[in-house]
């Protein structure tokens, strides 16, 4: 999955105690005395929880439309230039990804709409916490 540079404000690796998790209610992870949400990859991407064994994960900053999260990824891999392939006119849209891009090695990856992917979990926030 690719995330665009222009939204990623900086990364790090959360210790343990930056992540708070309160049942019921989204997880927050501490950024230099602010606390932002916490937004995991797997769960945008729905993929399997974390299996034992995998790299500690890594938090992006991200920052788009005046709302700052932090999305859970187990890995940077690089920063690369890209051409982007709208879903849209090549196959359906598919929620919370802005397009494709064909690597260098032939492999297709999705790009991250972040401004989507910040927006629904926003607002699935506020359901959980008017619930």
């Amino acid at each position: 999955y690719i995330v665009p540079i222009e939204f990623v404000a900086e990364a790090f690796k959360p210790g343990t105690s930056d992540i708070r998790t309160i049942v019921g209610q989204p997880s927050l992870v501490a950024v230099r005395g602010e606390q932002l949400p916490l937004v995991r990859l797997e769960d945008v991407v729905r993929l399997p929880e974390s299996a034992p064994g995998r790299p500690e994960p890594l938090c992006l900053v991200v920052e788009v439309d005046n709302r700052r999260a932090a999305l859970l990824v187990d890995s940077l891999i690089g920063q690369q230039q890209l051409v982007v392939k709208s879903l849209d006119s090549n196959l359906h849209s598919v929620p919370g990804m802005a397009g494709a891009t064909i690597l260098g090695d032939g492999r297709v990856a999705l790009i991250l709409d972040v401004s989507a992917v910040t927006r629904t979990h926003a607002a699935r926030s506020a359901v959980k916490a008017a619930a």
